[in-house]
């Protein structure tokens, strides 16, 4: 295991062989991240005789000559499986990689995690996990403005096994509203950081996912652009309002993947999704589990 990071070509060799190389799944295969692909590429160019398997990506290239170029790379390698998350991002990597590599459809690794417990129970109405990164679409800011005279504050996590002293900046306003975005987590001191550090990939990842099903749990119903939140949501139990993202990708995903999930509402736009949460909240203060149907808000009524 390496990041793009700690690789070294030398040392990966040594232990590898003739093996297989994976590579992380996600959102960033394209010229949006350009750190990450030109790490991809190198690692195609480096090891030009093992296979290597991409697991479950979305394709979002903003620059046709950054296309062709990964195009040109992948089509010298003579063993390449491309998995796609969505059927957009299938067709793309069929129409631009399908004559030399192998292309298939794949959900989110992260549904492997299976059925989660909720850590906790919720704490606020609406729980809104807002993009702060390039991926968010442009009317997102109307989130922000919603609390703009609520200041940004520490919220302090509760201890963990891992020890990692984590917390991370939120506005709210209770019990009603708590927004927030993975973005936000910080090192509460070096130590913390340095903690980190010291954790293998397996326990890292562990201690993320951690955090991000206790802030989901805190909340009644949750409101998000973020895909892993709609998937969390989904494996926790937990009812959602999910919105798209600025590439799409999010309602590609829902519509191959979870479009029959009860749990998930689609919104287009953040006035949307807020007066889709706050009609169901009256419900849920009274849901005592079970099914959860979106038909019994006011607002699906009024549909």
């Amino acid at each position: 295991e390496c990041s793009a990071q700690s690789y070294d070509r030398d040392t990966l060799a040594a232990n590898l062989g003739g093996g297989t190389i994976l590579i992380q799944g996600g959102g960033n295969f394209g010229d949006r991240y350009p750190h990450h692909q030109e790490f991809r590429l190198r690692v195609l160019q480096d090891f030009p005789n093992n296979k290597v398997i991409f697991f479950p990506q979305q394709v979002a290239f903003l620059d046709n000559e950054h296309l062709q170029r990964t195009a040109d790379f992948v089509a010298r390698h003579p063993d390449v499986t491309l998995f796609a998350r969505g059927v957009v991002a299938q067709h793309m990597f069929s129409r631009y990689f399908g004559a030399t590599a192998r292309v298939e459809l794949a959900p989110d690794m992260a549904f492997m995690l299976g059925p989660q417990v909720r850590p906790r129970e919720a704490q606020y109405d609406i729980v809104w996990i807002a993009r702060t990164d390039q991926e968010s679409a442009n009317d997102q800011t109307e989130v922000a403005a919603r609390l703009s005279s609520q200041g940004a504050e520490k919220y302090v996590l509760p201890h963990f096994p891992d020890g990692v002293e984590i917390n991370f900046v939120v506005k709210q306003r209770p019990p009603t509203i708590f927004l927030t975005d993975w973005n936000s987590l910080f090192f509460e001191n070096e130590e913390a950081r340095l903690a980190y550090q010291r954790l293998d990939f397996d326990a890292r990842s562990e201690a993320t996912v951690a955090r991000a099903l206790y802030i989901l749990s805190l909340g009644r119903v949750v409101i998000t652009d973020r895909l892993h939140a709609h998937i969390f949501c989904l494996l926790l139990g937990i009812p959602h309002v999910f919105l798209n993202n600025d590439s799409g990708k999010n309602w590609s995903f829902y519509e191959t993947w979870t479009r029959d999930a009860p749990l998930c509402r689609l919104a287009r736009s953040p006035a949307e999704a807020w007066s889709l949460a706050r009609s169901a909240v009256p419900k849920l203060r009274e849901w005592t589990g079970g099914e959860w149907s979106w038909q019994n808000t006011s607002a699906e009524a009024k549909g």
